[in-house]
């Protein structure tokens, strides 16, 4: 078993998950679903960097930004709708 920090974002503290198997060496991020003792939530975390899903996911790649620029800001895959 492995344990691993990351921190609450609803708390703010910090606290120790675990993982039964460590993950294979894959380019593959892998995540854990860890029940929260601090706020009793369920957070999706990646054991690797202790920070969770949402937090990885804030941000598009480098290559979709520079795509979304080129569209005047539109990502691709992702829809226009009048306003």
């Amino acid at each position: 078993m492995i344990a691993f920090p990351y921190r609450c974002p609803t708390t703010g503290y910090r606290l120790e998950g675990r993982q039964a198997v460590p993950a294979a060496a894959s380019p593959m991020v892998t995540y854990v679903a860890e029940h929260c003792a601090a706020c009793g939530g369920l957070h999706i975390v990646n054991p690797a960097t202790g920070r969770l899903m949402s937090e990885e996911r804030t941000r598009p790649a480098p290559g979709l930004a520079a795509q979304a620029t080129a569209r005047g800001g539109q990502l691709p895959g992702s829809a226009s709708f009048p306003s």
